[in-house]
């Protein structure tokens, strides 16, 4: 099935995308978020899913170190419900503590600098963020 990973952030949400056979997450242009509210997010981003065929939304919960919640991790929660309503789809939560991270990585190791690495670097976590999920299901 074709899912979409959103990691969802305060200026920018990055966005990823699987293919149907559930191989490989691919980065998708990230929007630009800064000074919209999350309905409008939402809606953004359940259009992005219903131009993919998506039939699920991986969404990034970024909790605290230790496991537990965090504000934002509050506010995913908040939002994994608008973005369901927006899209009719199912949206599941995947612990991002460390997809930034590893994005940054990724992409330090591809040398993506500068303007280039902030123009893609919340759509890089997202595909971590994605290719984890895929890759715990078929575990």
């Amino acid at each position: 099935m074709v899912m979409l990973g959103v990691d969802l952030g305060l200026a920018r949400t990055g966005l990823a995308v699987c293919d149907a056979e559930e191989i490989l997450a691919t980065p998708l242009p990230q929007l630009d978020c800064k000074g919209q509210k999350l309905p409008r997010i939402a809606e953004r981003i359940a259009q992005v899913a219903k131009e993919r065929d998506a039939a699920q939304i991986v969404l990034g919960n970024p909790k605290a170190l230790d496991g537990g919640t965090s504000p934002m991790s509050q506010r995913c929660a908040a939002f994994a419900k608008m973005l369901a309503e927006a899209s009719a789809l199912p949206v599941v939560l995947r612990d991002e503590r460390f997809s930034s991270r590893m994005a940054e990585g990724l992409l330090r190791d591809a040398q993506v600098f500068g303007a280039q690495r902030k123009s893609v670097s919340d759509s890089a976590a997202a595909t971590v963020i994605l290719q984890e999920h895929i890759s715990s299901m078929n575990n």
